[in-house]
């Protein structure tokens, strides 16, 4: 307060320094800018400023939430016949009985991607994961791991790796149970299991299909586009559609009879 009140008073004194001071530039509060500085110092020019460096954003990419799917080969349905009440039992097919090993090849990838973890590979992720947040655990670390690669022995190593991927990319901040680990790898699965299963039963079905059966099927959709019977999503999509549609699918039906009709002379 002293130091403000001697100010205060030198201001009120000089009478001088009361006026090239002010609120803001050459008023009172603020020092009188020098004249000559003013009028000789060059205005910063605008071009010649340093380009600002932008840090880089994360550009990560997250961790995948389900495995890769490959491509079945084309397939169309078959009426294997019906219910009591009239209802239509249907099943899919190959389009093209010439596809079989490309479906067989499908199969092999999938129950391929499927293989188990290895439990030296299940202990050694699970030891890095675990690095990461904060230890609260009790009992002995040698029974906790057993206990994890036991739980973790069923599930695919690549869905395993992609939970731990995913789990340490996502904003958790403890580490995952048995549990939730084993949740979000049962979500990753199941399309590709799924997709499995009906290429299994598609397999099954193409291999003890007699060659009589297939014929009736494939006399049975040819009647169909015959009439015009097409999806509903061709139907909407208008006259010039649903045409190539139908000569589509009759190229191919006819040509599938033919094969089936080559292999029965």
């Amino acid at each position: 307060m002293k130091d403000i009140s001697s100010a205060l008073g030198r201001l009120t004194r000089d009478p001088k320094a009361l006026s090239e001071t002010g609120s803001g530039s050459g008023e009172t509060g603020y020092p009188k800018p020098s004249r000559r500085s003013s009028e000789t110092a060059e205005q910063p020019n605008r071009n010649s400023l340093p380009t600002p460096v932008r840090a880089p954003r994360n550009t990560l990419p997250k961790a995948p939430s389900m495995m890769p799917l490959p491509q079945l080969p084309e397939l169309r349905p078959v009426i294997l016949g019906q219910t009591q009440d009239g209802s239509k039992i249907t099943a899919m097919v190959l389009a093209r009985a010439a596809d079989l090993p490309s479906l067989k090849s499908s199969i092999s990838e999938m129950t391929e991607a499927l293989q188990p973890a290895a439990p030296e590979e299940i202990a050694i992720l699970m030891a890095r994961l675990f690095s990461h947040y904060p230890q609260q655990q009790s009992g002995s670390p040698v029974s906790v791991a057993q206990d994890w690669v036991e739980d973790m022995s069923g599930v695919s190593a690549t869905a395993f790796r992609a939970a731990v991927l995913k789990w340490r990319r996502d904003p958790n901040a403890f580490k995952p149970s048995p549990g939730q680990l084993l949740d979000v790898i049962a979500k990753m699965e199941a399309p590709l299991r799924d997709r499995l299963d009906t290429a299994l039963e598609i397999l099954d079905r193409e291999e003890s299909m007699p060659k009589r059966e297939r014929m009736n099927h494939l006399r049975q959709r040819e009647y169909e586009l015959e009439i015009g019977v097409v999806p509903y999503d061709v139907h909407l999509a208008g006259h010039d559609e649903i045409v190539r549609y139908l000569e589509r699918e009759m190229t191919l039906v006819k040509s599938e009879i033919a094969a089936v009709e080559a292999q029965e002379s």
